[in-house]
């Protein structure tokens, strides 16, 4: 069974192939995560709830890792098919 140190190294290895396409958001899901652990943590959650919270918080944004690097890394706005794919 997976321990909890074990579901942080595969979490961080996912958001790092996920920085390496997308390196405009580099370090976003990290500051992220950082800001619901210490948010979870003042609002008086378990420690079980405050992981489950920081551990979603690092894959917030792991569905851009299936965007192609046209629309990802586009400039501009996109358009309405390219948002489809986004969607």
């Amino acid at each position: 069974m997976f321990g909890v140190v074990d579901f942080h190294e595969i979490i961080g290895c996912i958001t790092s192939a996920l920085e390496e396409r997308d390196y405009y958001t580099e370090g976003h899901s990290q500051r992220v995560s950082d800001m619901v652990l210490a948010l979870a943590k003042r609002m008086g959650f378990s420690k079980d709830e405050v992981m489950l919270f920081h551990f979603s918080a690092h894959l917030y944004d792991i569905g851009k890792i299936g965007i192609p690097d046209a629309i990802l890394r586009k400039n501009g706005r996109l358009t309405d098919a390219e948002f489809a794919v986004i969607k």
